[in-house]
């Protein structure tokens, strides 16, 4: 999975339920950061999310949700042309839904943009 930018807590004092929540809530707040414009601080709430869940036990509800913010941040690393970064969270996105077509067609976009192709 991509570095993330480090935060403080992560949540490391929730439990699940908990962090589940606090995770899907910075989902919703990344996703009103991009309809802004500003996908620099949206990454950044996906990342603390991530970082959050990734402590959560496995479920269908975290692979779901995990899919969702993977694919998310490999959207503004595409805007933002950081392609890199773009084929890393959709390696990671790929990695936890093999069928995850938005995945794919991030991840081709920054192929593409870098020539590797």
């Amino acid at each position: 999975m991509p570095e993330l930018e480090p935060n403080v807590n992560n949540g490391k004092d929730m439990d699940d339920a908990t962090k589940m929540a606090t995770a899907d809530k910075l989902k919703g707040e990344g996703n009103s950061k991009v309809k802004e414009g500003d996908l620099k601080s949206a990454k950044f709430l996906y990342g603390y999310a991530i970082s959050m869940i990734e402590q959560v036990a496995m479920s269908q509800e975290k692979v779901n949700l995990l899919l969702v913010l993977l694919q998310n941040s490999a959207l503004c690393c595409n805007k933002m042309s950081d392609w890199e970064g773009s084929i890393a969270f959709c390696s990671a996105a790929i990695e936890c839904s093999p069928k995850s077509v938005k995945a794919f067609y991030h991840r081709s976009k920054a192929h593409f943009a870098l020539k590797k192709f």
